[in-house]
């Protein structure tokens, strides 16, 4: 029984590193998980990159093929340095929210497309794990009209 339905030499394998910018995204993923030390839930938000063409993060072009996806975890545990309501007020933003809204904000509110701002990090040790090259989502924006954003079929 067949199981690809492309080419393998036409596939490409993992996720694309870009260089690190401002690009639009589509979430394709938001849900709630239990933190690792169980003491309270991240917010976590997949998003894939919609741009036509991106370049790696070594300079090289390369069509988008789908397969440039970035999560950002948000902690939704206060602490004494750390307020979650900062982030949800950003993402609450890039959704479109007026900056001056009253009202709640809710999982489902998050907007469908955004823009996202990429850090590229290298690889390297990060809390005793080996990690490849990665990007990382910064910070969330909202698409505006300036823009001219139109939803691409990725």
């Amino acid at each position: 029984m067949k199981l690809n339905t492309n080419n393998l030499k036409d596939v490409e394998a993992g996720f694309l590193v870009v260089a690190a910018g401002t690009y639009f995204a589509k979430v394709t993923s938001k849900k709630l998980e239990p933190n690792k030390p169980k003491t309270g839930n991240n917010l976590v938000i997949q998003v894939k990159l919609l741009d036509d063409t991106l370049i790696k993060f070594d300079g090289e072009k390369r069509e988008n093929k789908g397969n440039a996806l970035c999560t950002r975890w948000i902690s939704m545990v206060k602490t004494e340095k750390y307020d979650p309501d900062r982030a949800i007020k950003e993402l609450a933003l890039a959704s479109g929210r007026d900056e001056k809204s009253e009202d709640d904000f809710n999982i489902e509110d998050i907007a469908e497309y955004v823009k996202v701002v990429l850090e590229f990090e290298p690889a390297g040790r990060v809390d005793g794990k080996n990690l490849p090259d990665r990007n990382s989502i910064s910070k969330f924006l909202p698409i505006t009209a300036e823009d001219n954003f139109t939803p691409p079929s990725i």
